[in-house]
């Protein structure tokens, strides 16, 4: 049983605390889903339950947290591994190893399990979670989903029957999801606790007991199962939490049949050396005003097709063109503004304000634009603060706005929405859809579906590397039905 008694904790460096008084219990076997809105304390509370609080992340530490009845506090951060297993939104933060097969027994032999049950137990793991074809392969050349596996079966491997995961869902595809709640219920059928810290909660409906909602380091909600799908529907959007079906809200496909495309792809063929995975777009326009999905399984080359759009790699063949200009490597860098998933590697100033006045000294008025530009994505508060002090979504949003200031016309954002909470996600669509961006042509590499419905005006589906539907989206369809 895991238990959290008068819990108060603030980081070193802070002035509030991130948990305030906490109480909880959960027995052993139960499956329990911590949600909230972004900045709730739900990483800190599982921090609470792994040890990492307070032996890895220094701060002050008030009342007492229990896991199978012992003290997190005096535990030694060794031993860790065989009572709790961790698994972290982005997988390659826990990586130590190169290849496959290293990362997953690294565990297993830094504590010096006998080789004869290292064995025994990478067989089983890698045939329980599929991994068996990729153990022999490099780390880095895996898709989102494929590092998912790789850390669970890292876990799995020092068999701890308490299971921690922050925001598991947010990198992955539907059958990867499919498969992600399939491996909890197996895990809850043999006895293990789970505690998943999670914004995107339709997955975890079935398998779920309980589910704890977390609002300024407080509890604020403990819903059994039973009741969560009414509670999400009354109180749960109050919450800032994200809605179980999502439907096409307020934006529909644009009519395009005067325009002319911006960004125009023909016959465009890259393939990654030693590789047998090939892109193959025979033709994709995008117009102004269009706010584009790229959905696919993991593997199916969105990444590599708005890459290409970016201008980051080089195709074999084929003509990428914008404003009807073909466009070669370099000058498809100049038109184009690549927003990556995580934000941090864009950001290079000691303030938000210089952020966009950095390389564009030689623009008349740039301290005027940028301070405009500022008020109207909604960071003008924030101009004198690190790039590094912002919220995932204030990085995004500071990233996309350096690519409006370049006046780049083909915006593509990759997983923008990863780690948001419904209400900062919604925030996130409501942005794309102003004025600001209504000359703009926005690709966007997703699996998040609630914001395909809250912003987009068409979805482009792939399958391994080519394009099999383009559909627009219509106010009230189903966006899973689309996927």
């Amino acid at each position: 049983m895991i238990e959290l008694k008068d819990v108060t904790y603030k980081y070193q460096g802070r002035e509030e605390p991130s948990i305030k008084g906490l109480n909880l219990k959960i027995p052993q076997g139960q499956v329990v889903v911590i949600t909230g809105k972004s900045g709730s304390g739900k990483t800190t509370l599982t921090r609470l339950m792994n040890s990492l609080v307070p032996h890895y992340y220094e701060g002050q530490l008030q009342g007492k947290v229990t896991v199978n009845g012992i003290d997190t506090a005096t535990q030694p951060l060794w031993k860790l591994p065989f009572t709790v297993g961790s698994v972290l939104q982005d997988p390659r933060s826990q990586f130590f190893g190169l290849h496959v097969k290293d990362e997953v027994v690294f565990g297993a032999e830094n504590h010096a399990v006998p080789q004869a049950d290292i064995q025994t137990r990478l067989s089983e793991v890698s045939e329980a979670l599929k991994i068996n074809h990729l153990l022999n392969h490099s780390l880095y050349q895996l898709s989102s989903g494929e590092k998912q596996r790789v850390a669970l079966s890292s876990v799995q491997m020092m068999s701890p029957n308490v299971y921690l995961f922050d925001e598991p869902s947010s990198n992955l595809d539907a059958e990867m999801a499919v498969f992600l709640t399939s491996f909890i219920e197996k895990l809850k059928k043999q006895g293990a606790t789970l505690i998943i810290s999670e914004h995107r909660l339709h997955y975890l409906m079935g398998v779920m007991d309980r589910l704890v909602v977390l609002k300024q380091g407080e509890i604020v909600a403990d819903i059994p199962q039973i009741e969560v799908e009414e509670y999400l529907e009354s109180e749960g959007k109050n919450q800032g939490l994200r809605q179980l079906a999502p439907k096409v809200a307020a934006y529909e496909a644009i009519d395009t049949t005067k325009l002319a495309p911006l960004v125009s792809v023909e016959k465009l063929v890259y393939q990654p050396k030693d590789s047998t995975f090939k892109l193959n777009i025979a033709e994709l326009n995008g117009f102004p005003g269009e706010v584009i999905a790229i959905v696919g399984g993991n593997g199916a080359g969105k990444t590599t097709l708005a890459r290409a759009l970016a201008g980051f790699i080089k195709p074999k063949s084929g003509v990428v063109k914008m404003n009807g200009i073909k466009m070669n490597q370099r000058k498809r860098m100049q038109h184009s503004w690549f927003v990556a998933q995580d934000a941090d590697y864009q950001l290079f100033s000691e303030s938000v304000a210089k952020e966009l006045i950095l390389g564009n000294e030689k623009q008349p008025n740039i301290t005027e634009k940028a301070a405009l530009l500022l008020d109207k994505m909604g960071l003008t508060h924030l101009k004198m603060a690190h790039p590094m002090q912002l919220s995932g979504g204030e990085k995004q949003r500071l990233s996309i706005s350096v690519g409006l200031i370049r006046e780049r016309d083909c915006l593509i954002l990759d997983e923008p929405t990863s780690g948001l909470d419904g209400y900062h996600m919604e925030q996130m669509a409501d942005y794309l859809r102003t004025p600001l961006f209504k000359e703009k042509c926005i690709f966007i590499v997703t699996h998040d579906e609630a914001f395909i419905a809250s912003c987009c005006t068409r979805v482009v589906r792939l399958k391994d590397g080519k394009i099999i539907e383009d559909k627009p989206t219509v106010i009230g369809e189903s966006i899973k039905e689309m996927m």
